[in-house]
């Protein structure tokens, strides 16, 4: 989707659509459509944007590796600004203030990139399909939450067992 800079009036605009599945990265699905709301209002040439992103991704659980469904809600603010040079400088130290900023080209601001980048800040870092997810068995790999496996596991590593003494 496109935002075009000049339609902007200046009492804003309020845009609701859905948009088709992207593509994100490896092991990472969006099932359905991505649904997203937005706000957008133009200050001579900033351009803010706010919204709400909603979707539901099929992940990979990080201890069992089964895939499950994740609905996912993400809250974005970010001022678009005119692409000018920053200056002769080769380094440009970022502030904190900068990384809710962007930068358009032209008449029109693609939301494409926004959208992906928004999921993705919003991913879990370790995704579990449960709390009580139990992972496979070190040893002979069977899912722990479908049963037990007669692999004999010891509670330490023998390489560690030293600082078992060290333990008040």
């Amino acid at each position: 989707m496109y935002i075009n800079i000049s339609d902007i009036p200046e009492e804003g605009l309020t845009i609701q659509y859905e948009e088709d599945p992207l593509s994100l990265q490896e092991g990472i699905n969006i099932d359905g459509k991505i649904s997203i709301s937005l706000k957008v209002f133009r200050v001579e040439e900033i351009v803010s944007v706010s919204g709400e992103i909603k979707v539901t991704l099929v992940l990979e659980c990080s201890r069992c590796l089964v895939e499950f469904s994740h609905p996912l809600s993400s809250s974005f603010r970010i001022d678009y600004m005119p692409l000018k040079e920053m200056g002769k400088e080769k380094e440009y130290e970022l502030k904190s203030d900068d990384l809710d900023k962007s930068f358009y080209k032209g008449d029109k601001i693609d939301m494409t990139e926004l959208i992906k980048e928004q999921i993705l800040l919003s991913l879990p870092m370790q995704p579990l399909c449960s709390s009580e997810c139990k992972g496979l068995c070190p040893v002979c790999g069977t899912d722990l939450n479908e049963g037990h496996c007669t692999c004999e596991r010891r509670e330490i590593d023998q390489r560690l067992a030293i600082l078992k003494k060290f333990k008040g």
